[in-house]
């Protein structure tokens, strides 16, 4: 059996494959050895019978084309292509000795080769008689050797097809890659996030920002280390799953990750080196199954679990602290000033009420009522105390926001406002705070306090 085999890089070489039967594939105990990520392990099988050659599939994972149609099982002729993953193999014709055809009527014009009649005994001899001479035999042409056929040379046995060029990149450093972009992304997005948000103080928002920026730098050049399959890419991941087993959602990934990158196989993928530096061993080691399809589910669910878990944990703790009444003097001192200004504004709205509508006042309007509310005696009572002319008590900032001021009218305080929102920042840390017009507490952790957030009982 003898056969054209072409790569797709355009090289080609004839084989010859001696026996009846010939073995497929990627394992090297085949008999023509394919180094094609896409073919099995045994791929198909090629039987010589009497009735000629044929293919059939050995349970292949893409299947076997014989001129572009996919089979199960087909006859082979000389000239046929067949595909096994990226590798075309081509049918050669066998070379035959040439043997002499005749037909019966030649076979008969040819005269046979007689052979001499045997001599006469001889009788009595007389004296002073010549002896007779016996009759010499006519000469007779030479017979011809038939000529045997060439005798062809013995066959050799297919020698592996090996690889050239770079070691491919494998599935699973691809998907590492693509976590790290993705958690480059989220670390940058998370640092112009903390960078323009005015819910923390200067330095928790600068060392916040500079923090997720370390991050998502961290996490481009492992992408692109990783996807190059660079070695200093593969310690540099390895400590960083090395200190990631402590982060308890994400320890799984951590492991498994460690687990894929100690592997042999891994190593050699990330040394840089071509097919053609290998040894035969590492060349057999990285033609070996490497169970890439395991690490990379693997890979993937360990991740999902652990973005499972982080999200439970931050939901558990973001409802326990929401959840939790006052439990320090300083948010008791806070959300206290924030019902007193809800009393201050409702006094403010039930006195001014009747023809000049319901509004509610600003800051001013509260601590220096005759200001805004025309013939209010000058020795009349403020709405608020002095200390709430302090922005800043109790390690909080407190801002009264009014909206839609009411049109003036005569006898009417000269400000006046629909609605109005009283916000309590911690300058530091600590829970926010929101009191609405309705003098209801809202209370948010982690960010500013919206009125969709849970009432403070």
């Amino acid at each position: 059996m003898k056969f054209e085999v072409r790569y797709p890089t355009g090289a080609r070489h004839e084989v010859t494959l001696e026996g009846t039967l010939a073995v497929l594939g990627r394992d090297p105990s085949c008999d023509l050895v394919l180094n094609d990520v896409k073919c099995s392990r045994r791929h198909a099988v090629i039987e010589a019978g009497p009735q000629g050659m044929a293919i059939r599939d050995s349970g292949s994972a893409n299947g076997v084309y014989v001129n572009g149609k996919r089979v199960e099982r087909s006859v082979l002729n000389a000239g046929d292509a067949i595909r096994l993953g990226e590798i075309v193999i081509k049918v050669l014709p066998e070379e035959v000795g040439g043997t002499m055809v005749m037909e019966a009527q030649d076979l008969e014009s040819i005269e046979p080769v007689r052979s001499p009649p045997p001599p006469a005994p001889p009788g009595p001899v007389r004296l002073g008689t010549p002896m007779p001479t016996p009759p010499r035999p006519a000469p007779t042409a030479p017979r011809e050797r038939p000529t045997s056929a060439p005798r062809a040379a013995a066959p050799r046995r297919a020698r592996p097809v090996r690889h050239a060029g770079p070691i491919e990149r494998p599935l699973t450093l691809t998907l590492l890659a693509g976590l790290w972009s993705l958690a480059a992304l989220l670390y940058l997005g998370a640092a112009v996030y903390l960078g323009i948000s005015k819910d923390l103080v200067p330095w928790a928002r600068f060392s916040g920002a500079a923090l997720f920026l370390l991050l998502a730098l961290l996490g481009a050049v492992l992408a692109i280390g990783l996807l190059g399959s660079r070695a200093w890419a593969r310690g540099l991941q390895i400590g960083v799953a090395a200190i990631g087993i402590l982060n308890c959602p994400f320890s799984l990934a951590a492991i498994a990750v460690l687990v894929y990158l100690l592997r042999a196989d891994v190593r050699l993928r990330c040394s840089g080196r071509d097919w053609s530096e290998l040894s035969d061993e590492e060349t057999a080691l990285l033609e070996a199954e490497s169970a890439e399809g395991a690490f990379a589910a693997t890979l993937i669910g360990t991740v999902l679990l652990g973005t499972l878990l982080s999200a439970g944990i931050f939901y558990m703790t973001r409802s326990r602290a929401l959840s939790e009444p006052v439990s320090s003097p300083r948010e008791a001192a806070v959300v206290a000033d924030l019902r007193e200004l809800a009393t201050a504004e409702r006094n403010f709205r039930e006195g001014t009420a009747g023809d000049c509508g319901n509004g509610f006042a600003d800051l001013e309007g509260l601590l220096e009522p005759v200001r805004v509310i025309p013939n209010y005696r000058s020795d009349g009572p403020a709405f608020l105390d002095s200390s709430f002319k302090n922005p800043e008590r109790h390690s909080y900032r407190f801002t009264l926001e009014t909206e839609e001021p009411l049109p003036a009218r005569e006898g009417c305080p000269t400000r006046a406002f629909r609605r109005y929102r009283y916000v309590a920042t911690p300058v530091a840390d600590g829970r926010h705070f929101l009191l609405g017009s309705d003098g209801v507490v809202h209370v948010a952790s982690g960010r500013a306090a919206a009125p969709d957030d849970p009432n403070l009982e």
